[in-house]
């Protein structure tokens, strides 16, 4: 009785846990693309900065 009880349990949880985890992976993923076209954004913004800058120097 006590196996029954066990297998049908831990059915349970796994049932509930594999969507919970594919659900923390998915927003992770969108978090890190976030904060990834973020980052890549302020690089961009960097780079034309520095690039005015430097050919402001050069039409001194």
């Amino acid at each position: 009785v006590m196996t029954k009880f066990n297998s049908s349990w831990s059915g349970f949880v796994i049932s509930f846990s594999f969507p919970l985890f594919f659900w923390i992976v998915w927003n992770c993923g969108n978090i890190l693309k976030t904060l990834w076209e973020q980052e890549n954004r302020q690089m961009q913004e960097n780079i034309e900065e520095k690039l005015a800058l430097a050919l402001q120097d050069l039409a001194r």
